[in-house]
This record gives C-alpha cells, structure tokens and sequence, in this order.
C-alpha cells in the first residue's frame, strides 16, 4: 500500500534522476511505495482543478486521489505475481505482435504470451490452481485476444 505523500518544491536530481511531471509514483522494491509532487511544477499552477489539501490535511478530492493511486499500485502487485506465478509454470513464450494498417506493417518483438499448447498440458491439481487464485480467466482473455484480428 501507499506509505506516504511527499509534497515539496522541486525534487532533487538525485532522486531517481529527478523529474519533469508534477507527480511521480516511486515503488522502491521494499514494499514502500510513495508519491512526490512538485508543488513548484508550472503544471500544478493555474486557475482549473482542485486543491488536493485543506488545512494541512487532504481534501475530498486528494483523498480519492490517493484512494486511486492505491488501487494503481495494487493492481501492479497483482500483476507482478500472476506473471511470477504462470512464468514458473512455464507456459510463457516468447513472441512478436505483427499489426497491419493501411497496407503498413509494424512488429513488437519479445513480448510474452500464454503457450496454449503448453498450458493444455498442465497437471489438473495446477489447472485447479490457477481457477483457484483467479487467474485462469485473465489466461483465456488474453489467449481470445491474441487470435482476435482487428
């Protein structure tokens, strides 16, 4: 979860090579994760939004804010260990995405998708396993997506 908000002008360049956006999400691999903004950013300045904090505090709108970006960083996790957990189940492989538009041609490579022959041959008590967490419904929608032509 989010372990805190760090409001202040400016970050320094030493801080992950510093930045250019007014805010910046840091997840530092110890389970801390943590938000900056740049109260001096140009684009934080102006007439248009809202304000994030009232007395010191967080407003409505900084709370759902916050509430967002929890959720953000929450789902990130997930995602890291459903892709842990089907990597060591060796049914990733590695592929190219071919994406054709008005007779152009453009090719992402090394990108990783489910083998679906190798998932066919997955022991039940691990297919069961994957039902279980959750997480065999997310493979059957990316394996649709991957033979749907647009």
């Amino acid at each position: 979860m989010l372990s805190k908000v760090i409001c202040k002008p400016g970050v320094p360049k030493g801080v992950n090579g510093g930045f250019s956006k007014p805010l910046k999400f840091f997840d530092n691999n110890k389970k801390e994760k943590f938000i900056m903004l740049d109260s001096e950013s140009d684009v934080l300045k102006g007439e248009k939004g809202f304000d994030l904090f009232e007395n010191a505090e967080f407003s409505q709108n900084g709370q759902q804010d916050i509430g967002f970006v929890q959720t953000v960083f929450s789902n990130i996790d997930k995602s890291k260990e459903f892709i842990s957990h089907v990597n060591a189940l060796g049914i990733l492989k590695v592929a190219t995405l071919t994406i054709e538009k008005n007779g152009d041609k453009f090719e992402l490579p090394n990108l990783f998708v489910i083998d679906e022959n190798e998932l066919n041959k997955l022991e039940s008590r691990k297919i069961k396993k994957l039902v279980s967490l959750g997480y065999m419904k997310y493979i059957y929608a990316h394996i649709f997506s991957m033979n749907t032509k647009y």
